[in-house]
């Protein structure tokens, strides 16, 4: 495409170090996508400058909103498109590299025989006795769970909760045997399986609160001050003598 000729022609404006970032971005199509949609932009703007350094006055990647590489801009050059910072970007690009890796580690753990939902039933069976890893491949599916681990949690924490106050019933008489020692290993799955779907459900919980705080932004900027739909200044009172 001309755009990205253009573009590597002007990597010649940066230094190696920096060039190198930018193709690492002009490579990964997908990563440039995730940032793209995870920050808050004005709705107007068609273009969004990407820092590729720490300072405040560039170098940036110019791209598309769509992703497409327009130019690269060296420190000094003036622009008038939204800037993602270099730290923000970097982080957001963090958060792909772990979701990647989640995604790998979750396809190793699948059996031959096994699909994504088996992944999740092991949070529900294994206890203490859940790998890390098993775990981790698991929170790679969290996006596709739905409400899957609120509810969960909801339900397997009351069953939890009443199996606990049942058991606890003069607890200082109680004899172990197969049938107490059944009750006690599901108690222990179950408060297991509450504690692991509390981490899914938080992180759930956390990008719902961010989209929330992104919207709430962006209704803001759209929202005209009182003042200015007065079609003046805001009056201020006179000072008490």
């Amino acid at each position: 495409m001309a755009h990205d000729h253009h573009f590597l022609e002007r990597l010649d404006r940066v230094t190696r170090e920096q060039t190198e970032f930018a193709l690492g971005l002009y490579r990964d199509h997908e990563a440039v996508a995730y940032v793209l949609t995870h920050v808050n932009l004005p709705e107007a703007a068609a273009r969004v400058a990407l820092a590729v350094d720490r300072a405040a006055d560039g170098p940036v990647v110019i791209v598309t909103r769509d992703g497409r590489f327009v130019t690269c801009l060296a420190s000094g050059m003036r622009h008038d498109h939204p800037v993602v910072p270099h730290g923000q970007l970097t982080a957001l690009l963090a958060k792909v590299a772990d979701k990647r890796a989640r995604r790998e580690l979750a396809q190793r753990e699948l059996r031959p025989d096994e699909e994504e939902g088996d992944l999740f039933h092991r949070v529900l069976t294994r206890g203490s006795r859940l790998a890390r890893e098993d775990f981790m491949a698991v929170s790679a599916f969290e996006p596709l769970l739905g409400l899957a681990p609120f509810l969960g949690l909801m339900d397997i924490g009351l069953q939890a909760v009443k199996l606990r106050a049942a058991v606890s019933v003069n607890a200082d008489k109680i004899v172990v045997n197969g049938a107490t020692t059944k009750a006690l290993e599901q108690l222990h799955r179950m408060e297991w399986s509450t504690a692991h779907m509390t981490v899914l459900a938080a992180r759930r919980s956390e990008r719902s609160s961010m989209r929330s705080s992104a919207r709430a932004r962006r209704s803001r900027r759209r929202r005209p001050s009182r003042a200015r739909r007065r079609g003046g200044r805001p009056s201020s009172s006179a000072p008490r003598g």
